[in-house]
């Protein structure tokens, strides 16, 4: 696995070496962020992680430069949301998401597909987008759905998705894994709207952790939203886990763990300090 990564970042490497030198240097910062993120799991992993267990040459290219693009697509998607954030708009970097999604496209390109899969993954792209679009024109409206979330992120399924139809999963096996995936974008999501919950309302804006609320929670009202938060997490991640043991090609490894344990990990540790102050106060009642 660490062998293919490095061959994914010198694939990636060579592309920018096609780019204009003032282009390249106002992207090494956010290309620097992108590479940590990937260290986390987050990027080149669930690509690598549904490589059969004696994957051919043409499998292992095929999975290294669909890697390559999701870098490029992760780094264009950061971008694009410092665009979209009134609080850090800088016009300047729009060159740069332009060009990392088109150097994401001629890299996914190398990987052939049939026309039916290649509309099936830009319908996926147009979601997303139009999840973009909407949180854009209604700042104050929360999509309905309990896998609303995923949307603004489904680029990062693009590239498990399309290297799944290039090694021929069946049409149910590659349905589970976007199903599956969506399942932990919304969970990966609802944690990051958590993060913000406060600063987006007080800007004016409503993320996915603003359900049901009528005004911000009170300090003596957080530990019970907090537990709500925690425990839809928890269930996300749940079903998550419980397709992806339904996918064949994924019964004995799911490319999702690296993302869910944390997610998971964090949940648990806030609900175990929630319990832990509440049994306190049970115990030790104000007066």
């Amino acid at each position: 696995m660490k062998n293919k990564r490095k061959e994914i970042y010198q694939l990636a490497e060579n592309i920018k070496k096609d780019w204009p030198k003032p282009l390249v240097g106002a992207l090494e910062k956010f290309w620097l962020e992108t590479l940590r993120d990937d260290h986390k799991g987050l990027i080149s992993t669930l690509v690598l992680s549904i490589l059969p267990p004696h994957p051919s040459t043409k499998q292992k290219d095929a999975a290294i430069y669909l890697g390559a693009a999701s870098l490029y697509r992760w780094t264009a998607a950061n971008l694009q949301d410092d665009l979209l954030d009134d609080r850090t708009t800088k016009t300047i970097n729009l060159p740069l998401v332009k060009a990392c999604w088109e150097s994401a496209v001629a890299l996914s390109l190398a990987v052939p597909l049939e026309p039916t899969g290649k509309n099936f993954l830009l319908k996926l792209s147009l979601r997303e987008n139009n999840a973009l679009f909407s949180e854009v024109k209604q700042p104050k409206t929360i999509p309905r759905g309990i896998l609303a979330p995923s949307g603004k992120s489904l680029f990062l399924l693009i590239a498990p998705l399309h290297f799944s139809l290039f090694l021929g999963w069946k049409k149910t096996e590659t349905q589970g894994l976007f199903r599956a995936g969506r399942y932990l974008l919304a969970a990966k999501q609802l944690a990051d709207d958590l993060y913000d919950y406060r600063d987006d309302w007080q800007n004016g804006r409503r993320n996915f952790a603003h359900r049901g609320l009528k005004r911000l929670p009170e300090k003596k009202e957080l530990p019970s939203y907090y537990r709500r938060q925690a425990e839809a997490i928890l269930q996300l991640c749940g079903q998550c886990r419980k397709i992806t043991k339904t996918i064949s090609p994924l019964s004995k490894k799911n490319c999702f763990e690296p993302l869910l344990k944390p997610l998971e990990i964090n949940c648990r540790r806030g609900l175990a300090k929630i319990n832990q102050l509440e049994s306190v106060n049970h115990r030790h009642p104000k007066k």
